[in-house]
């Protein structure tokens, strides 16, 4: 009992969670191609008139600009990148949907403003069993959300988080908590009290924080997100075993 055990996932798990994060590269890449485009334009002194740049609107505006041959070509190669790239994705949600669509996490992670299909399976996988975590704080400690204590003596102080745990999970969490600010008015008005006291990034990764707490309570009492209070009440205590 001298060592403490650790979970491991089974090969199921580790299967899907490779598509999770074949997922991220995905779309990491098309996002590169998409601001390759979008410095080209803007190099050019072109600004799109329309919000999505690469929707059908979008897309007639950018093959319309002149453009000198080079940088056509950079555009061209960049739209067939970013087609390829969406097509491989789109794979890759169909496979992930078959296998966290009997995942409790998921069922209830998408019922928080902002979580859609591939946040979901992100959270779900990576988290996996959420009733091994005991507290709260051991689940956000597990993304590595949790600021690392630094002590000497009597003196003790806070310092950075501590980016230990799953790297991934962290990534979603805090994609997640930014979406969450944009679309539910109690987590809106929890960002803009912390960004009153603190920098940017740190509170994103607060509300990340913040999520992930939710998140536990919500696994262990079966409740969907409560819009609007969620992030702003105190989470209600789990059922006793």
């Amino acid at each position: 009992g001298a060592l403490r055990s650790v979970s491991i996932p089974t090969q199921e798990a580790r299967a899907s969670r490779a598509l999770v994060r074949q997922m991220r590269r995905l779309v990491n890449a098309r996002t590169r191609a998409k601001n390759a485009i979008t410095s080209v334009m803007a190099e050019h002194g072109y600004d799109c008139p329309w919000t999505d740049a690469f929707g059908k609107k979008g897309r007639r505006w950018l093959m319309s600009q002149a453009l000198r041959a080079e940088y056509r070509m950079i555009v061209d190669q960049e739209l067939e990148q970013i087609d390829v790239l969406t097509r491989q994705v789109k794979q890759l949600e169909q496979q992930l949907a078959a296998a966290v669509e009997s995942l409790p996490l998921y069922t209830l992670a998408r019922t928080t403003p902002g979580i859609g299909p591939q946040l979901g399976a992100a959270i779900a996988l990576e988290f996996g069993d959420m009733s091994r975590f005991k507290t709260a704080k051991a689940a956000a400690s597990y993304s590595g959300l949790i600021p690392a204590t630094f002590q000497s003596g009597e003196s003790r102080r806070g310092g950075r988080i501590t980016r230990e745990g799953n790297s991934v999970l962290r990534w979603a969490l805090v994609q997640a908590a930014m979406q969450l600010v944009r679309l539910d008015p109690g987590a809106k008005q929890r960002y803009a009290r912390l960004r009153n006291r603190i920098k940017r990034y740190k509170a994103r990764v607060a509300m990340a924080r913040q999520l992930a707490v939710v998140l536990w309570h919500m696994a262990r009492t079966g409740e969907a997100y409560r819009r609007g209070e969620a992030l702003v009440k105190k989470p209600p205590a789990p059922p006793a075993p």
